[in-house]
C-alpha cells in the first residue's frame, strides 16, 4: 500500500495541528493549576497574579519553540514526500 505525497503532506499537516493543541491545552492547563495551587498556599493577591504570569511568560516560549520545531519537522517531511519518486 503507497501513499501519495499530497496524502503524507495533509496527513503530517493534520497531526501537527493535533499536536499544537494539545500543546496549547497542556500550557493554558499548567496556567490554571499554578493559579489554583497559588490561591491556595497564599493570601495575598499580588502574589498570586504575579506567580501565575510568571509561569505564563516563562512556559510559553518554550511551548512556541516546540510547535515550531514540530511544524518544521512536518514541512521536511512533507517536501521530502515530494520530492521523492
Amino acid at each position: 500500500m503507497t501513499f501519495g505525497p499530497t496524502f503524507l503532506s495533509n496527513l503530517l499537516l493534520i497531526l501537527t495541528g493535533f499536536g499544537g493543541a494539545f500543546i496549547a491545552a497542556l500550557w493554558i492547563a499548567l496556567v490554571i493549576w499554578t493559579y489554583r495551587d497559588i490561591r491556595s498556599r497564599a493570601r495575598d493577591p499580588l502574589v498570586q497574579i504575579l506567580s501565575t504570569l510568571l509561569v505564563a511568560v516563562l512556559t510559553r516560549r518554550r511551548v512556541l519553540t516546540i510547535s515550531q520545531v514540530l511544524s518544521m519537522s512536518a514541512r521536511a517531511c512533507s517536501m521530502r514526500a515530494m520530492v521523492a519518486p
